[in-house]
């Protein structure tokens, strides 16, 4: 090498020394990043927009290369595709946010793959229609809408933990939610339509016979519904009936609500035996529906027989005075399980009064409602009142809206329920902080 050129590259070197010197004081990039991409980048990139073809990802062994994949394809994926193949949370917080945008992931068990594929089925359940002309045949073979939900349902079997379905258009067959759907753990159905418009049809509402056959079979199957809700589907003592046959033998629901219904003695009857036999409800809501006091006497004689029940709700019914008074008088001394109870918007008076007076010294429910009833009598109140304060236990007491005229005896029994309250809440400190300094 001659001297003119070594002295050139010591030229160069120097400048390109200087070059990097003032680039990082600047907080500039020196070189221009290499623009052509790589083997690698070009395939990710063809395998993105074309997940479709290859939504297994059989042939991708190494982690960050399928993440990478799964960041640049489409959030517009099919879910009966999606669903199987894709678990990256971010996938489904991306089509959350593009489609959902209020709902909690905590109410989906923090997942938002879970939400996104349960709001999914909600909305395809509340909105399918037969094909019109497999409605014409009579033959459901040929019926392409079944089939496609029957898909998509199947292809969300192992996500889906819970459906909260407002209307249900076409009374479909639920054998073909609760055989494709194993892990389904909670159930809110009402059978009917909403925003009908001058389209209002009576056929759409309630539950029929035929549902309710179908229903008390899928109930007496089931191994993994632990709640059920079907509020509003005009289920009367008959369908009570058919519904309870297969309730008898189901052994994993534990939470019931039976409410807005049309159910009356004879259905609070068939609901009595259930309580007495079984040893799995812990949850019971039966509020406006209409039993009265026969019904209301038969659901004491099973509460009393039972050993599971905490909370029982008959808002709203047709209980009278004589009822509640029985119902007190049957749970006292006969129940210890039952921890809250709501028997607000009824017909109750004094004797009921008098009767749950003498309950609350002998029970361990914690919380008790009976506003909006029809007690008048200060003295009732005040006997109330009195046994409130020899039991400590009780934390929420309910009962305005009464005809009681003296305003001072209800905000009374509310201080000493609050005081209840603030002493158990310190109670519970207490014990806490004595079991952290054992541990310590």
């Amino acid at each position: 090498m001659s001297d003119t050129e070594s002295e050139g590259n010591k030229m160069h070197e120097k400048g390109l020394a200087s070059k990097i010197i003032k680039a990082k004081k600047k907080k500039k990039q020196v070189f221009m990043e290499n623009s052509v991409p790589t083997l690698v980048e070009l395939a990710i990139d063809v395998v993105a927009d074309n997940i479709t073809l290859y939504p297994d990802l059989n042939g991708v062994y190494v982690e960050h290369i399928k993440e990478n994949i799964i960041q640049q394809c489409s959030r517009d994926i099919p879910v009966k595709v999606a669903a199987r193949n894709i678990d990256y949370e971010f996938y489904w917080e991306d089509c959350c946010d593009a489609k959902i945008p209020n709902c909690k992931r905590e109410n989906h068990g923090n997942s938002y793959k879970q939400m996104f594929i349960e709001k999914y089925l909600e909305d395809l359940l509340e909105n399918y229609k037969q094909d019109p002309n497999a409605k014409e045949t009579s033959d459901m073979e040929k019926d392409e809408n079944l089939k496609n939900l029957i898909q998509e349902i199947s292809a969300c079997r192992y996500d889906c933990f819970s459906l909260n379905i407002t209307q249900l258009l076409s009374h479909l067959d639920m054998s073909i939610v609760f055989d494709n759907l194993p892990n389904l753990s909670y159930l809110s159905l009402t059978y009917g339509a909403k925003h009908v418009g001058m389209e209002y049809d009576r056929q759409r509402f309630g539950m029929k016979m035929q549902d309710a056959r179908i229903f008390s079979e899928c109930l007496r199957k089931s191994h993994s519904l632990v709640k059920l809700a079907l509020p509003c589907n005009l289920i009367d003592d008959e369908l009570i009936n058919i519904l309870f046959k297969g309730l008898m033998i189901n052994k994993t629901i534990s939470q019931l609500d039976l409410s807005h219904n049309r159910i009356g003695n004879t259905g609070a009857m068939k609901i009595a035996k259930f309580l007495a036999h079984t040893q799995i409800l812990t949850h019971l809501d039966l509020g406006d529906n209409s039993i009265s006091y026969q019904g209301s006497r038969f659901l004491s004689q099973g509460i009393a027989n039972n050993n599971s029940l905490r909370v029982l709700s008959l808002y709203l019914n047709e209980i009278d005075d004589k009822g509640g008074m029985k119902f007190c008088q049957e749970l006292k001394g006969n129940n210890k399980t039952l921890l809250e109870l709501n028997l607000r918007g009824n017909s109750l008076q004094g004797e009921f009064a008098r009767a749950l007076a003498e309950l609350i010294l002998d029970t361990n429910l914690t919380k008790i409602d009976i506003s909006c009833n029809l007690i008048k009598n200060k003295k009732d109140a005040i006997a109330i009142l009195d046994s409130l304060k020899d039991n400590p236990n009780i934390i929420e007491f309910d009962i305005r809206n009464n005809k009681i005229k003296d305003v001072d005896v209800e905000e009374e029994i509310s201080d000493v329920v609050f005081q209840n309250f603030i002493n158990l809440d310190k109670s519970v400190k207490i014990n806490i902080h004595s079991k952290e300094d054992g541990k310590a």
